[in-house]
């Protein structure tokens, strides 16, 4: 929602066209997004409120299409990326750069997942300016892998960690961004939080019956024998709405109205009920090590509703 409402708001032309391609990206499932987001680029923000509810309400059934990364601290990176090799018997044998690691590193898919588990096994212990471990815990996994915004339920069954804190729980250890908390003589030191089961990092709309699609009207002929064409159900749905423009968002409040149904249509499917999200199964990390005898499957993990800003 913040590329919708920093659209609303902007009157430069150059970052408004930058938000205004934000928008498509994110709400590309919404049907005529291109032409929503034309006006909402072009109308003053105060008449752009309701267009931005409907956003806000389709965004909270079925989020947007936001590409999410795992984030590794630079310490992290370093270990990930380095090797250890023998030099001399008489030294200890300094860590190397790693060719290998490199290539099959990646930030969202199952490279991720395998560099963080060689961070689970190095041995290799974190240090926040946090005295509670458990809380650091949370806090160093938070940051790598955006979950703030996760449901408890879901990083309570992937995770070793049953119990999560909420963000009143973590008090005065987070301040303002002007403001530095005092450095900790003792902070605490701990490993990489174990993760049981991974997915790919979210990237598509997880609802499929939210997704736009789209469907050929009939064979394009590559063949220059003999046939009998096919008038199919596709073309005469084309013909009898060929005399409509094409595009029904030709004003703001029509957007207004575009949003609307869409809202309603997706609030109808859903009949305000839990419904199944996702795209790909959970996978065990300890398919990543090899061991198969213990890659238990995972099904649908039922989510809570408790988020960490409750």
């Amino acid at each position: 929602m913040t590329q919708a409402c920093r659209l609303a708001l902007s009157r430069d032309y150059q970052f408004g066209t930058k938000w205004e391609q934000a928008v498509v990206r994110c709400f590309n499932h919404v049907p005529d997004i291109e032409q929503i987001a034309r006006f909402l680029k072009a109308a003053p923000a105060a008449e752009c409120k309701t267009s931005l509810i409907h956003l806000a309400s389709i965004a909270m059934m079925i989020g947007g299409r936001e590409q999410r990364r795992v984030t590794f601290p630079l310490s992290a990176l370093c270990q990930i990326l380095s090797e250890t090799r023998l030099v001399s018997l008489k030294e200890d044998a300094p860590p190397v750069f790693s060719e290998k690691s490199a290539k099959e590193l990646d930030f969202s898919g199952k490279g991720a997942f395998a560099a963080y588990q060689k961070l689970m096994t190095s041995g290799a212990k974190f240090t926040l300016n946090l005295s509670n471990e458990s809380l650091s815990e949370q806090a160093l996994f938070h940051m790598m892998f955006g979950t703030y915004v996760e449901d408890f339920g879901i990083l309570s069954t992937i995770t070793v960690k049953s119990i999560w804190n909420k963000r009143e729980d973590f008090n005065a250890v987070f301040t303002t961004l002007k403001a530095a908390a005092p450095k900790l003589d003792s902070p605490a030191s701990h490993p990489a939080l174990g993760l049981k089961y991974y997915s790919k990092m979210a990237g598509a709309t997880l609802v499929k019956f939210a997704a736009r699609t789209t469907s050929a009207t009939n064979a394009a002929p590559m063949f220059s024998g003999m046939r009998i064409r096919k008038f199919t159900k596709r073309m005469k749905e084309v013909c009898a709405n060929s005399g409509e423009a094409p595009t029904s968002v030709t004003s703001l409040k029509k957007a207004e109205m575009a949003l609307s149904h869409y809202n309603t249509s997706l609030t109808q499917k859903t009949e305000l009920k839990d419904f199944e999200a996702g795209t790909v199964e959970w996978v065990s990390m300890a398919t990543l090590a090899g061991s198969i005898e213990d890659a238990l499957p995972l099904g649908k993990v039922k989510v809570t509703g408790c988020l960490y800003w409750d």
